[in-house]
């Protein structure tokens, strides 16, 4: 009698023959993940376009106040503010308030247009300005308008003496002397004006004035006032 025996019929590799059971896996895995696919594509679509959530409102700020005209300043010490080029403010504190009388010496005609001011103020307003209150207004002016270079140069040009040829120093062995009068008889027509500033502001003149090169206080302050008041009427004497 003989015997049939069924042999396993397996590949190398380990895997069964393919009798249609393996097909029909993998068609129901492909219509499975056919079914998928655009569930995963909306997901993406989800997490790449979320839903916009408005903005938290920025709080109210305080609106900014506008600086005035002006040039570049500097800080320095106390709040004291200087343009670039100018002598450091002087620090007095608290003793820069305390005034002090002060007198300093200016042309004639000068003095008369200082005095046309007082009263060309007193018509237009009602009040007079101090003397010292004038002078404050004056060194302002020559600041703001930057005079002080060119104020220097008129006094030294009104300052130098008549200049003949025997007066020629080609090796400069003499210097310019300014208090020395250059003709006999020729004086200065000078006048005494006082003043009572602040012990800080007067600081500040003699500062500018000797950072500047001018000769003196008076000096300095007589050209500040020359650039500031107004000329006389005609017919009102020398201006």
């Amino acid at each position: 009698m003989t015997r049939t025996t069924k042999q396993n019929s397996t590949p190398h590799g380990g895997l069964p023959e393919d009798d249609g059971t393996l097909g029909a896996f993998a068609a129901a895995a492909a219509s499975a993940l056919g079914t998928r696919v655009p569930q995963a594509e909306a997901v993406l679509v989800s997490v790449a376009e979320p839903t916009p959530t408005p903005a938290a409102p920025k709080p109210a700020q305080e609106p900014r106040r506008s600086a005035g005209p002006g040039p570049r300043l500097t800080s320095t010490e106390a709040g004291q503010t200087k343009r670039a080029g100018e002598p450091p403010a002087p620090q007095l504190g608290e003793a820069g308030r305390y005034t002090q009388q002060c007198t300093i010496m200016i042309r004639d005609g000068l003095q008369r247009r200082f005095d046309h001011y007082q009263v060309l103020k007193r018509r237009a307003s009602g009040t007079t300005p101090s003397n010292a209150v004038v002078v404050r207004r004056a060194f302002l002016h020559a600041r703001r308008e930057e005079l002080f270079s060119k104020l220097l140069r008129q006094v030294q040009e009104r300052q130098q003496p008549t200049m003949d040829e025997e007066d020629h120093d080609e090796d400069g062995l003499f210097d310019v002397v300014p208090a020395r009068r250059p003709e006999l008889g020729r004086t200065k027509h000078t006048r005494q004006q006082s003043f009572r500033p602040s012990r800080q502001e007067l600081a500040l003149y003699d500062s500018f004035c000797t950072w500047y090169g001018f000769p003196n206080r008076s000096d300095f302050l007589d050209a500040v006032l020359d650039a500031f008041l107004p000329q006389l009427p005609k017919g009102n004497g020398r201006s």
